[in-house]
């Protein structure tokens, strides 16, 4: 903490992220129930695929910086050109967008704003990808929206099973138990291995979200007053959640032009109201989208160290799922760590669902 703090404080050249960043076409837009700031980087082909990219938290819209301009550029697939239109919102409540000022605005309202942002932009038809909350965002999107959004890349999952299945509340119980006589016999062991995700997180990993599912107002006030604390709330998760050292998955500049983004606009509040509002202790919001399976087609990329990733028999159900594919390396921040297999897969999945 010590080192990253001198770095931030005497050796980050912010003016140089600053320049680099406003090399993205940006722009800010009232998309219905809050104005959004996104990234709109449109390609030289007009049959180009519309393309929401969303993102979570700790995040910011830079989760995507490198995929951006990769995307808009044709390139053969399947032996077609293709390439995207390319649009990054910072989600509500983050960076340069808008912050909900009443409670009651999660990720239902999150998805109204995005779909709304993409037909003000002329893309009647578009495909989104997300990981994170941007995950769940992408979910309300092809659950509530599948008349505007064709098809769905996401690279976590979320399943209404997990919430109230005996098995989820078994294994959690019974985590001293063999593996042989924790989890039924007919999961496989990609299944199992992300269910054991799953049982860490909620041992080891989710003091954070305890506190800001419950209380995000006291921890913000905390943490926009400090910007060591900031620091170091957020960076404890990326280094937890990456999948190996995490410089080396990440760079020192990276992170810390996404830090100073919450610094400088003073969004961490606001960012953190949204697990309140998703998962929070008298919240419905997420068992009531997920009431309505996501119909339409999806792909789900497993990186091996995500947090956690449910059965796919149970995401089956959840979503019209089309495309399950196991990655040989990365973590929670798969744009940021492994952004040419997070592409190479969206490619593959979008060129013939879109």
């Amino acid at each position: 903490m010590k080192d990253f703090v001198d770095y931030w404080a005497n050796k980050f050249d912010w003016r140089k992220q600053e320049k680099y960043l406003n090399s993205f076409k940006q722009y800010r837009m009232d998309c219905g129930n809050i104005d959004l700031h996104f990234v709109h980087e449109r390609s030289k082909d007009p049959a180009a695929i519309p393309l929401v990219l969303l993102h979570g938290w700790p995040c910011n819209f830079t989760d995507f910086h490198k995929m951006i301009h990769p995307l808009a550029m044709p390139v053969e697939q399947d032996g077609k050109q293709q390439s995207f239109h390319v649009v990054v919102p910072s989600m509500p409540g983050f960076a340069f967008s808008g912050q909900p000022k009443r409670p009651g605005y999660g990720p239902k309202q999150m998805g109204e704003a995005v779909n709304n942002l993409m037909l003000k932009l002329g893309y009647n038809r578009y495909v989104a990808q997300g990981g994170d909350f941007g995950g769940m965002v992408a979910y309300v999107l092809g659950a509530l929206h599948p008349e505007h959004c064709a098809a769905v890349h996401s690279n976590i999952t979320v399943c209404l099973p997990s919430m109230t299945n005996p098995w989820t509340m078994l294994q959690m119980a019974n985590a001293s138990l063999p593996m042989a006589k924790k989890y039924p016999v007919f999961l496989s062991a990609d299944d199992i291995k992300g269910l054991e995700g799953l049982n860490v997180y909620m041992k080891e990993e989710s003091g954070y979200a305890e506190i800001q599912k419950t209380k995000p107002d006291t921890i913000g006030y905390a943490l926009n007053d400090s910007p060591a604390g900031l620091l170091a709330w957020i960076i404890e998760k990326m280094w937890r959640w990456v999948d190996g050292e995490l410089e080396a998955c990440i760079s020192r500049d990276e992170l810390l032009t996404s830090i100073s983004l919450f610094w400088f606009t003073q969004s961490i509040t606001s960012s953190m109201r949204l697990y309140r509002e998703a998962i929070g202790p008298h919240s419905t919001a997420m068992p009531d989208i997920l009431k309505h399976r996501c119909t339409a087609p999806t792909a789900i990329a497993v990186f091996p160290k995500e947090i956690w990733t449910y059965p796919k028999s149970w995401c089956a159900k959840q979503y019209n799922l089309k495309r399950w594919t196991i990655m040989p390396a990365g973590g929670h921040f798969a744009a940021l760590e492994k952004p040419e297999l997070l592409m190479a897969d969206m490619r593959a999945f979008f060129a013939t669902y879109h």
